[in-house]
């Protein structure tokens, strides 16, 4: 089935040999420039001044789209999209996603950034329902999602239980503490097999949240000490920890808190597009530095 395109898609060429292309805004997580395959018979465009690489395979309902805040994954034949917000100043960063996939929306938080669930999905619309980021006139749906109503077309959004759709984060991340009495647990790497952190240095990281509240549930320890470094995979429940704590008996520092991810200004670009590249055909020149040998 070959999915009809929106008529302000981007012109694509399209070749008959498999490539490697590498863009300045796409780089792996040291920093360097990663490069992609774009195998034969794959559409290809590639504007350096509004830098932007586009991929797309009607055939399949297949496109993916790389620009510096954003990379959009839609594949129509398998049912899923993805799409990835980027930091600009630092490309290798990865920030919160949102994926459709078998039928289900997913908000995927990451470590390190915290974002509200409706401006995550309204900036995924928003770009979703521009011809640049998504070529296709296929609607993205998931009508049989048993946690989300959502139309991408509209850029509306509820929860089927009733309840926000945004979920509520605690700002804290991560942080160290010394006890000076033990701490009960469960000892990941032994099936949650209850455990007992003796006294001294541990490293903790919020390991869940309630959704509902922003209450810290539970954390995940892990020892800093050679003599307890068997102990790296523990979940610790958040009374057992700060009632100690107030008691004197659990110094903490070293507090590091989730960054805020500001979506509402996510927009999608809007400009002119450029010739196919395959259109400026010269041994060694433009295409040379674009892309690596087959």
């Amino acid at each position: 089935m070959t999915h009809e395109l929106h008529p302000g898609a981007l012109p694509v060429d399209v070749d008959v040999k498999s490539r490697d292309v590498t863009a300045p805004w796409i780089l792996d997580h040291t920093g360097a420039p990663r490069s992609f395959p774009v195998t034969a018979g794959t559409g290809l465009y590639y504007d350096l001044d509004n830098k932007v690489v586009h991929l797309r395979k009607p055939e399949a309902g297949m496109s993916r789209t790389y620009a510096p805040e954003i990379d959009i994954y839609i594949n129509h034949t398998d049912g899923f999209v993805d799409v990835s917000f980027r930091c600009v100043e630092r490309p290798w960063v990865v920030y919160p996603t949102l994926q459709i996939q078998d039928g289900c929306l997913q908000f995927v938080h990451v470590d390190d950034f915290m974002a509200s669930n409706l401006a995550m999905f309204q900036a995924a619309c928003r770009y979703l329902n521009s011809p640049i980021y998504n070529p296709y006139l296929t609607a993205i749906e998931a009508p049989a999602d048993r946690q989300y109503a959502f139309s991408v077309a509209d850029g509306t959004i509820t929860r089927r239980d009733g309840n926000p759709v945004d979920q509520m984060f605690s700002t804290l991340k991560s942080f160290v503490f010394r006890s000076r009495v033990p701490v009960p647990g469960f000892d990941r790497s032994e099936t949650n097999a209850p455990c007992e952190l003796p006294p001294g240095l541990y490293s903790a990281k919020v390991a869940q949240t309630d959704t509902l509240t922003g209450e810290v549930v539970r954390f995940e320890v892990e020892s800093l000490e050679n003599d307890n470094v068997h102990f790296c995979q523990v979940l610790v429940e958040h009374d057992d920890l700060f009632v100690p704590r107030q008691a004197g008996n659990v110094d903490i520092g070293d507090v590091e808190e989730l960054t805020f991810l500001d979506l509402d200004n996510w927009m999608p670009k809007t400009f002119a597009p450029q010739s196919p590249i395959g259109r400026r055909v010269k041994a060694g020149g433009l295409l040379g530095s674009l892309f690596g040998r087959s």
